[in-house]
């Protein structure tokens, strides 16, 4: 199997344990995802040892879509599992949003502060999302977890603050860069 085959036939199984009614289960399907959001499977990079605390996917290891695709799939995932209402279920969900903001922060951080300011994911692949306030609050959680780990948002702060007190872009128009 190839690195992307592995990595979806990853998470076809998280999403089919979230389906689950038992919350065990589901939990497992969010702490998979997280693992393999931390690159802890040995699918991410080949020469990678247990990664630092902070690890941004290489570029060369997936193509641009593969790599927008899982982290779509992984955001997408992690956001159903904020409604669950078993809490080892909700925060293996924020450590897995974590987990992607840490490791592809230039794509995530912008849709989680997206999600926090306008309540809405937009997804290229599916549906867009609408987020409960609930959703929200722990999307928050996982925003200020990722800025505090990585320590140095100067190069997301404009984006960030504009986002967060404005809305999208496209709402106070201004065009997209």
């Amino acid at each position: 199997l190839s690195t992307m085959e592995k990595i979806q036939n990853m998470i076809n199984a998280s999403e089919d344990d979230l389906a689950s009614s038992q919350p065990p289960i589901r939990a497992r399907g969010m702490v998979s995802l997280g693992r393999l959001a931390r690159g802890y499977l040995g699918l991410l990079g080949p020469n990678q040892q247990k990664p630092n605390l902070v690890v941004e996917l290489e570029s060369e290891t997936l193509n641009q879509d593969a790599t927008d695709t899982f982290v779509e799939e992984v955001i997408r995932l992690s956001m159903k599992a904020l409604l669950d209402e078993e809490s080892y279920v909700y925060l293996a969900a924020v450590q897995t949003i974590v987990a992607i903001g840490d490791l592809q922060p230039r794509k995530v951080l912008p849709v989680l502060a997206d999600v926090v300011a306008r309540g809405k994911v937009n997804f290229k692949k599916s549906a867009e999302m609408t987020c409960s306030d609930e959703q929200r609050v722990k999307v928050a959680e996982a925003l200020m977890f990722i800025i505090r780990r990585r320590a140095t948002p100067d190069e997301y702060l404009e984006k960030l603050t504009n986002l967060m007190a404005f809305g999208s872009r496209e709402k106070i128009g201004i065009p997209s860069n």
